[in-house]
């Protein structure tokens, strides 16, 4: 054997012991070492979304879609909190009720959309609705307002209140609390 073959073999051969002690080693190093697993049955997680679309369809077409600027969904409590909220309700493929609010939440356990902060709702007939808290219950398919409210429809309505409560079509309405209501003919 050449002296470059022999120095091959010990270099070769040393090389070989120093990877297996440092498999070795590595092995005794990380023997107890367990990664933590998440339990997400009873960690929240949070995760902050901007530009968040939310939409829910009913008999295969778009029902409502809400869009917010930012969202932060918290997974244990299916809740997402959102800022600069504006959406839409679809009746036949077409837009017939429009909201917007500073903030708002949707709670996808309970089908509920909660808009605060200068909440407005606007019927495609024109009747308006603002206050300072409005909750579709998809549930009930019921709108409530509280605080503030305001309901105008064209030039034939114009109410105030503390509380009331809307069917999703703004057809029928209730109002509680402090209400004056003016009536025009057209």
């Amino acid at each position: 054997m050449s002296k470059k073959v022999k120095f091959s073999l010990i270099f070769i051969t040393f090389l070989l012991i120093v990877s297996i002690i440092g498999f070795w080693q590595a092995k005794k190093i990380t023997a107890n070492f367990e990664k933590p697993q998440t339990n997400t049955n009873q960690e929240s997680e949070k995760i902050k979304i901007k530009d968040m679309l939310i939409t829910e369809t009913k008999d295969g077409q778009k029902y409502w879609e809400v869009f917010a600027a930012l969202g932060e969904y918290t997974n244990t409590k299916n809740k997402a909190t959102l800022t600069d909220v504006v959406g839409n309700f679809y009746k036949e493929g077409k837009v017939s009720v429009s909201f917007k609010a500073d903030t708002g939440m949707y709670e996808s356990d309970a089908k509920r959309i909660t808009l605060n902060s200068k909440a407005l709702i606007i019927a495609e007939d024109g009747t308006s609705l603002s206050a300072d808290k409005i909750v579709w219950e998809g549930a009930t398919d019921k709108i409530n307002a509280f605080g503030h409210v305001q309901i105008v429809k064209s030039d034939t309505l114009y109410a105030t209140c503390d509380r009331s409560e809307f069917t999703s079509d703004f057809q029928k309405f209730k109002t509680f609390d402090n209400t004056t209501t003016k009536v025009y003919s057209k």
